[in-house]
Order: C-alpha cells, then sequence, then structure tokens
C-alpha cells in the first residue's frame, strides 16, 4: 500500500496544529507520554487496532523530531538496520536482547533495568542502562535504577 503522509506533511501538520516545538527534549517527553499509552493497550484487553493507533502516535510524534532536526527518519532506520544486522547480540530469554559493545557491556555483565524522565513529567520510561547512560547527570531528567534482568523474569511474561 502506497503512503499518503510523510515525514514532511505530518510534520507540517503538527506545527499548523500545535505550533512550533519548543525542544527537542520536549518532543521526545511528548512520545513518552504516548509510550505510556501504548504500554497501557499492550498490558489490557484493547482491541489490537487500539496498539497500533498508540504506536502510531509515537511514530507521528519521532517524525517530528527527525524533521526539526533535518533527518528523514525513514533513511535513519534503514541505517540503523543495516548497523544492527552487522552487530553481535546477547539474547535475553524473552524474544529480546541486547548487543554486545566493546568496552561498555561484557558477556558477563547482567544488563540493570532503569527507569527516567523529565523532571516536569510523572510517568517514567523504563530502559537499559546503555540508553540511560547519557541521562544519568542531565539537569532535566531523573533516572533510577529498578532491578537487573534476571530479576525480572516474570515481568517479560504475556499477560493470558
Amino acid at each position: 500500500m502506497a503512503r499518503i503522509e510523510t515525514q514532511e506533511s505530518i510534520s507540517a501538520w503538527a506545527e499548523e496544529a500545535f505550533g512550533k516545538a519548543g525542544s527537542n527534549a520536549r518532543i521526545a517527553g511528548r512520545a513518552n507520554e504516548e509510550m505510556a499509552e501504548l504500554i497501557c493497550a499492550a498490558t489490557s484487553d484493547r482491541p489490537a487496532r487500539e496498539l497500533i493507533e498508540e504506536a502510531a502516535d509515537i511514530t507521528i510524534i519521532l517524525y517530528r523530531l527527525a524533521e526539526r532536526n533535518g533527518f528523514d527518519l525513514d533513511a535513519a532506520i534503514d541505517a540503523k538496520m543495516a548497523l544492527n544486522r552487522m552487530r553481535e547480540w546477547k539474547r535475553d530469554g524473552t524474544g529480546h536482547g541486547y548487543h554486545i559493545e566493546p568496552g561498555v557491556l561484557k558477556q558477563e555483565d547482567e544488563p540493570a533495568v532503569y527507569q527516567w524522565r523529565p523532571r516536569h513529567d510523572h510517568r517514567w520510561v523504563t530502559s537499559d542502562k546503555l540508553s540511560c547512560i547519557d541521562l544519568q547527570n542531565h539537569p532535566d531528567f531523573e533516572v533510577r535504577k529498578l532491578y537487573t534482568r534476571s530479576d525480572s523474569a516474570d515481568l517479560d511474561k504475556e499477560r493470558p
């Protein structure tokens, strides 16, 4: 199916509807709000259609972030997937995993799970330690360690 909307058209609509985005951090914070809605949809009995609508909301916001910074998100995804296909990965047993980056995450190290949020937001985002490392000393964000991956085996199981 041919796409009707583009990164450019979505960004133009968002600017017309909401005004110029104030900062990259605010756009990321808004994506975080939509991610929380996606998680709620994924962990409830809502129809799959609602899950996909929340994923689309996040993508729409990320298109705006990419446009604001002069990047093509679709091209960035292609480039990132090319990199991912060359990486070595450590599976975590839940259908997910972490890339092994020399000098950052050693094979014997167990990734910890953190939560982060912009200081003005009450909702937390869950991430692995590699994603949060740049936020730990950032004045606009709070970061807290939750647990290690081995502590979370039951959290990754699907609900019946």
